[in-house]
């Protein structure tokens, strides 16, 4: 709803605060006095108050040359409500010397919360992340713990003497060296003060008193002892601060681990121009900052591994395009894990291809035997290189959920030479022999036959599993047809494990 300019009275306007509530209507009556009040426009919220419970007097006179002003009238209690709310219109009124333990416990946290909020703010920290530092101290069932001095800190059940040394002073946190627990004996009239390690669960009405240290500072095993979010927040943006200078060598080594483990031939491989088309992948300024950011775990290193596959297998791409236009025979080098060039080319005898480049350390997945012009991908494992798999193999459905990002393009690019492992599934009318005839087939094929599986027959009908070495698949196309003519034999086609 639009209004004309001219029924804007609030342009200006004027606030007067006074002790009482009949000094609120005194005031009002002075300035209807003063100056003639605009029909319509006095409101009295003390007698009929807002919802939200705002009071106040509002009136709008002509003064001035005839200028409408607006004039609230408030209490000095009614403007710290309407400025702060309920809550602290509930402190102002139970404030000082006789103040009730809640309105202290309510000003005590308010203060708190607004430390919390400075100081994670001021940490680049995100609203998911301060609502989680929140809700420890709202929803979770607290413990209150003394400091030497009597004061009182309420915590989580399950605090440290980590998160009671955050909640005195940040800087406390920061130089935290350990604790010391100090509580009465129930028989003897006496205390007892004991240390007690930095994961060590306080308990409601011990009083803490914390040692500290010049030289002790967060180390990144505190982030498993702290329990409050605000303390973990607190350490997370030290580790940012200082542990820079580890954290870079830790991320060189974890990203040099992760290369070869894909085969390739660890850092040597990141030439200046794939190191900073990495850096503008995850948005930093140079590689020592990316390798920080592996190193404290911000960056898992697998996937910055993946990003670089995928980078040489669309930059390779390109190049044959470009080579395919000029024609001339494409070939494509990447250092791989031997110290050689694995070149890609175009020829006859190609090889199994991940992400676009030859020559990697690969393997043929056992659970589904992959054969050539199947549709396959790979997955990155440690220590084995890339487990290629077939496209619909069941353990890749379970691999795709879990570990999504070690996932990575495969293809054939041709037939190699070696020998693959393919899967036969028989089925045939049991009678004495019928092992033997098909153990002879493969035989004459020249076959090695490596297992045979027989369960038991039902209603003299039985199924077979024969996992069999071929080296191409139209040999394993004319096994499929010789084993159909054995007697007795109803159906043979190759086993893909999807039943």
């Amino acid at each position: 709803m639009q209004h004309p300019v001219g029924q804007i009275h609030d342009l200006i306007a004027f606030r007067i605060l006074v002790d009482t509530t009949t000094d609120c209507y005194i005031a009002l009556g002075h300035i209807h006095s003063l100056w003639r009040p605009k029909e319509g426009r006095i409101k009295d919220f003390i007698a009929n108050p807002k919802l939200n419970g705002y009071s106040a007097l509002h009136t709008t006179v002509f003064c001035l040359e005839n200028h409408l002003v607006e004039i609230q009238i408030r209490t000095h209690i009614m403007h710290e409500m309407a400025e702060y709310g309920v809550a602290m219109h509930w402190h102002y009124k139970d404030v000082g010397d006789n103040a009730s333990g809640s309105a202290k416990e309510l000003h005590a946290w308010l203060h708190q919360l607004e430390e919390w909020q400075h100081d994670i703010r001021s940490s680049n920290t995100t609203d998911t992340e301060f609502i989680e530092v929140v809700k420890d101290d709202i929803f979770q069932e607290q413990i209150f713990v003394f400091t030497p001095k009597g004061e009182v800190k309420d915590l989580p059940v399950g605090s440290t003497p980590i998160d009671f040394a955050y909640r005195i002073h940040t800087k406390v946190g920061e130089s935290c060296a350990g604790a010391r627990v100090i509580t009465y004996l129930d028989d003897e009239d006496r205390l007892v003060t004991r240390m007690v390690p930095l994961d060590y669960e306080l308990k409601s009405g011990e009083v803490v008193d914390i040692v500290t240290s010049r030289t002790a500072h967060p180390t990144r095993d505190w982030l498993n002892v702290a329990r409050t979010a605000a303390a973990k927040s607190k350490i997370r943006r030290y580790l940012k601060t200082h542990e820079r200078t580890i954290n870079i060598p830790i991320g060189r080594e974890r990203l040099e681990r992760e290369l070869k483990v894909a085969g390739l031939r660890g850092l040597e491989a990141l030439t200046e121009d794939v190191q900073r088309w990495l850096c503008e992948a995850y948005q930093q300024d140079n590689f020592d900052e990316l390798l920080m950011l592996i190193g404290a775990d911000d960056i898992r290193p697998r996937s910055a591994v993946v990003h670089l596959l995928e980078y040489w297998q669309q930059r390779d791409g390109n190049s044959s395009k470009e080579s395919k236009e000029k024609g001339n025979g494409a070939s494509l080098a990447l250092p791989t894990s031997t110290g050689k060039l694995a070149a890609v080319t175009k020829s006859n005898n190609a090889q199994l291809q991940v992400a676009g480049v030859t020559g990697l350390l690969t393997k043929l997945a056992n659970c589904c035997y992959p054969l050539p012009d199947d549709a396959i991908i790979g997955f990155i494992s440690r220590g084995k290189g890339v487990i290629v798999h077939r496209a619909d193999c069941q353990n890749i459905m379970r691999l795709h959920k879990n570990d999504g990002e070690r996932l990575i393009n495969v293809s054939w690019s041709g037939m190699s030479q070696q020998h693959y492992h393919a899967l036969i599934l028989l089925i045939a009318s049991d009678r004495s022999g019928l092992i033997r005839d098909i153990a002879t087939v493969i035989s004459d094929f020249g076959l090695n036959l490596l297992s045979i599986n027989t369960p038991n027959s039902n209603k003299g009908r039985v199924v077979i599993t024969l996992t069999v070495e071929i080296s191409d698949l139209g040999q394993l196309q004319r096994l499929i047809a010789r084993l159909e003519k054995i007697k007795d034999v109803q159906k043979v086609e190759r086993d893909l494990g999807i039943r």
